[in-house]
């Protein structure tokens, strides 16, 4: 059997900092969805 992988801290920061990332994005899409919807019906 193969070695076990142990996450560094390291590691784990960098997961995290991309989690944070990934989690952030699909916000700013909806906001902007909403927001051009929005001026859509305005006009």
């Amino acid at each position: 059997m193969g070695a076990k992988y142990v996450p560094t801290i390291k590691d784990q920061k960098a997961a995290q900092r991309f989690q944070l990332k990934q989690s952030q994005l699909p916000k700013l899409k909806k906001v902007t969805a909403n927001q051009t919807a929005k001026n859509r019906k305005k006009k």
